[in-house]
């Protein structure tokens, strides 16, 4: 019960992305919030596996606040159109698939993570004036695709 509802306080949050308070976080923004993040990572590596270093300034904690908050959703599934509980018994195709369209493997560090985010950012710099969390979803779904997943709901 408390993940459901932890589930839905981080869905509520990404709405708020949508308003235009929240569309001051751009593409832009972001990339030069994770650049900080990346090197202080570079300067003070972990030490232990699975374990990352979060540094005290502000612009490197947002960033990593904001790959936290999606990395939290990767496991949210769709629900069919008839509002069925989604059937996940079989694993995932038509009647069950990632919410954002994103399949990050488990094993993948948040290092790795900030590497895909960065590689797509700094690719689209005619884009930096453009909301943030499209181009972060875009750029993981890409790397990390849903493989054996249906695009479209069943019919």
């Amino acid at each position: 019960m408390i993940r459901h509802v932890a589930r839905i306080v981080v869905v509520a949050g990404l709405f708020l992305f949508s308003w235009d308070g929240a569309k001051a976080q751009t593409l832009g923004s972001l990339t030069q919030q994770c650049e900080k993040l990346e090197s202080f990572w570079r300067q003070n590596p972990s030490r232990q596996p699975n374990m990352v270093n979060i540094p005290n300034d502000a612009d490197a904690a947002i960033c990593y606040g904001y790959m936290s908050a999606f990395n939290g959703l990767r496991s949210l599934v769709v629900t069919p159109a008839d509002g069925n509980k989604p059937d996940c018994s079989r694993g995932f195709g038509p009647t069950c698939r990632h919410t954002l369209g994103m399949c990050v493997p488990g094993e993948a560090t948040f290092t790795q993570g900030l590497a895909v985010f960065l590689a797509y950012a700094r690719s689209h710099a005619p884009q930096w004036h453009e909301a943030a969390w499209q181009h972060y979803l875009t750029a993981m779904s890409q790397a990390f695709p849903c493989k054996g997943e249906y695009p479209e709901a069943p019919k």
